[in-house]
């Protein structure tokens, strides 16, 4: 594993490319205090947390969208 690593890191520094960092799993969404009130409160009465409700909407539309 440690030399597959090594080879793309030098592949990567061979084309001048950055490396691709893994994603942090971290999303900051501003919206309109309006929607996030309507999203509160759905996903209080779905008995979900809000951001289980937004994940639960992302891969829904991510489903549909392919």
């Amino acid at each position: 594993m440690e030399r597959a690593v090594d080879q793309y890191l030098a592949v990567c520094a061979k084309r001048g490319e950055d490396p691709a960092r893994p994603f942090s799993g971290q999303l900051r969404v501003r919206m309109d205090s309006s929607l996030h009130q309507r999203a509160a409160v759905r996903a209080a009465a779905s008995g979900l947390s809000l951001n289980a409700l937004v994940i639960r909407a992302l891969e829904h539309e991510l489903e549909e969208t392919g």
